[in-house]
């Protein structure tokens, strides 16, 4: 089953060795060190201890047994990097991720849990992912984070790490050029930093606009050939990569060779580049399917020509003009037809996608009944750069036009609009823009979350449509009644991809159906399954685990109860009232009424006095009331400083550094903003 993971590109988590840093930290010395020190319980005796120095490549690994409780650890250290340490023995097995830095890291085995200790580097590495689970739920606010983090950590491999993981995250082109041009010799000499680097620019030899890299393989007969020699000679050329092991690239040669027959004649040529390494193999696959046009072989397999020189992932064609422009990728089946027909004036061109402006969903559902059509629905948010990047640039293409509108009924809404809270719900839409692909009774048959180019796009699309366990199928598998485990937990994974958290939460509850609280506080699975299912304030599931939060902090840790707490303060955000977007100020009585029943509830004083002093800065915030602001955050220093690293107080100091004019406040908050 194919899948595509949208919003932010994800490359591949990997990590390897580190180079020095020498802008803020002192470089590593040839004598440098690492040691690392184990406090268990004494039942964990004989138990292997593992030191992956590289995460988990096993070529870099040490080990050693626990002893009276203890172990150690130490070695030479080269330079720094992230790292993962295993407990093993038996069924038992626990891990965990820090940073394999110079001098002392110590790890306490306390409620079932490794905890770690160490320097720097792993500090910030351990804060970064505390904090993102706290703000999974909320994207744009993890966004803002995100790109704040990036800019503080230009200087260390972490920085480096999440940069590289995330594909320069939610910055701008221009503040990816200023981060990277004050980076330190640690970031820039990260492996998977340089890695991404080198991804990074083979990727952009295949994108629509520039002019193709020409390489050099051998053709069946042995003879070495250069794309060269077929592209720039007045025709248009397709470039295919493909393995003839795979049922799927098989068949799209035997669709490719019904339009070489169609076109070749008016000017169209193919070039195919095999990636199966086996030559044998290769040569028998196209003598079987007879195929008349130009053949490669590249020995290296996938990771030659195909990566290498064109940042190829899971799939790659390219469409190159006769001035050796590329100006399409990734086009197969229909899409390459329509681009034939379009180019040689078959079609008369489209002009872009035609959303209709009917106001009934009903009446949507009637056309698309009428003209035996899908219903192609975009859900956006106005102000997200997705949409405005697809209503704005790739809609409008007579690519999209020529493919949707012959397919298509097609209607967008406005997800944030009230007036469509029954759509967004029915459909579970959690993030904006999401584009459903339904048939004209209004039934799933997939979705595709975020935006892209339109030719990527469309083929995410036709893959939604092709995949037959997709999202339609294991919707009307669980409505039919089909629970079991590993259906469950592929289905609840799928809707953590889609963003569907309503869909997400009753797979969860369905995981969960027979167990009580105490069960699920005490087990580490279960437990899991009943984070992922983003159950809130009212639902059962919070309340009964929240009831057992003694034994959650047992057997899962003090994390967990903290972040059971933080749905106490997300959840005094409906105290703000806002009206037509301008802020109205506080509902004091529903906040006196909340404090009453998080008191009912058991929620610690102190943190029903946090979840109030974090309601009042943001209102103070909101209000303008700078002063009031600074006062509020000074007490909260004094009280610990608990609220200092959450982003929505981070984001009310810098809109208050943007607009405070005493020179005395901003001195503090700058002092407040450095500590942060």
């Amino acid at each position: 089953m194919k899948r595509m993971l949208l919003s932010l590109m994800v490359m591949a988590f990997t990590c390897s060795c580190l180079a020095q840093n020498t802008s803020n930290d002192k470089a590593i010395s040839q004598s440098a060190t690492y040691t690392l020190k184990g406090i268990f319980p004494t039942s964990l005796n004989g138990k292997k201890v593992t030191l992956y120095a590289h995460l988990d490549d096993p070529r870099t690994t040490e080990s050693t047994v626990v002893r009276d409780g203890k172990f150690i650890l130490t070695g030479p250290l080269e330079s720094p990097s992230l790292a993962r340490l295993v407990v093993s023995g038996g069924l038992f097995v626990e891990n965990v991720t820090f940073v394999l830095e110079e001098g002392e890291t110590t790890f306490t085995y306390v409620n079932n849990s490794l905890l770690v200790k160490g320097g720097k580097r792993t500090t910030i590495y351990l804060t970064h992912e505390e904090t993102t689970k706290k703000l999974f739920n909320d994207q744009d606010r993890y966004l803002k984070y995100l790109a704040s983090f990036l800019k503080k950590n230009n200087d260390n491999i972490i920085g480096a790490h999440f940069y590289s993981t995330f594909g320069g995250g939610p910055l701008t082109e221009r503040e990816r050029a200023e981060l990277l041009a004050t980076a330190s010799e640690e970031f820039l000499n990260y492996p998977l930093f340089k890695e991404y680097q080198e991804r990074k620019k083979a990727m952009e030899r295949q994108m629509a606009g520039v002019t193709f890299t020409d390489f050099e393989l051998p053709d069946k007969d042995g003879k070495i050939h250069k794309l060269s020699e077929y592209v720039g000679k007045g025709q248009y050329v397709f470039v295919n990569f493909w393995n003839g092991k795979i049922p799927n690239d098989r068949s799209e040669m035997l669709n490719m060779r019904a339009v070489y027959e169609k076109y070749h004649e008016k000017g169209f040529d193919i070039v195919s580049v095999s990636t199966e390494k086996d030559r044998n193999s290769w040569l028998k696959a196209i003598n079987e399917m007879s195929l008349p046009w130009h053949q490669l072989h590249d020995a290296q397999g996938a990771a030659g020509v195909f990566s290498q020189v064109y940042g190829g992932n899971s799939s790659l064609t390219l469409f190159i003009e006769p001035d050796s422009i590329i100006t399409a990728n990734n086009l197969s089946g229909s899409l390459l037809e329509d681009k034939l027909e379009d180019v040689f004036g078959i079609l008369t061109p489209g002009s872009g996608v035609l959303f209709n402006d009917w106001k009934s969903f009903d009446d949507i559902l009637y056309m698309a009944k009428r003209d035996n059509k899908m219903v192609f629905l975009a859900c956006n948010d106005p102000s997200s750069e997705g949409t405005q990047m697809m209503n704005g640039k790739e809609f409008p293409k007579k690519e999209a036009g020529n493919f949707f509108n012959n397919k298509f009924v097609c209607w967008q809404i406005d997800a944030t609009d009230k007036q469509n809270i029954e759509l967004v719900y029915k459909y579970d839409i959690n993030e904006a823009p999401t584009y459903l692909l339904l048939d004209n009774n209004g039934n799933h048959l997939g979705r595709v979350v975020g935006g892209t180019d339109i030719t990527r796009f469309i083929w995410m699309v036709q893959d939604e449509l092709q995949d037959d366990e997709g999202l339609a199928w294991y919707q009307r598998q669980f409505n039919d009644g089909e629970r079991d485990k590993q259906f469950l937990y592929d289905y609840l994974e799928l809707a953590e991809e889609y963003y569907m958290k309503n869909t997400a939460k009753k797979i969860a509850a369905a995981l969960l159906d027979g167990k009580n609280a105490e069960q699920v506080a005490c087990d580490k699975e279960l437990f899991e399954v009943f984070k992922r299912g983003h159950f809130m304030l009212n639902d059962k599931w919070f309340t009964l685990l929240y009831q057992e939060r003694e034994a959650v902090q047992r057997h899962q840790g003090e994390g967990a109860v903290r972040e059971m707490n933080e749905l106490w303060k997300e959840g005094t955000k409906s105290c703000l009232l806002f009206k037509d977007g301008s802020y109205q100020g506080i509902d004091a009585n529903f906040l006196q009424v909340y404090k009453q029943t998080m008191k009912e509830y058991g929620v610690p004083q102190a943190d029903i006095l946090r979840n109030e002093r974090w309601v009042l800065i943001l209102n103070a915030s909101y209000s303008r009331n700078y002063s009031e602001m600074v006062k509020l955050l000074k007490n909260d220093l004094k009280q610990g400083g608990t609220l200092f690293n959450d982003p929505s107080v981070i984001d009310a100091l810098q809109e208050l550094m943007s607009n405070c004019q005493n020179p005395k406040v901003l001195k503090t908050v700058e002092k407040w903003i450095a500590g942060t």
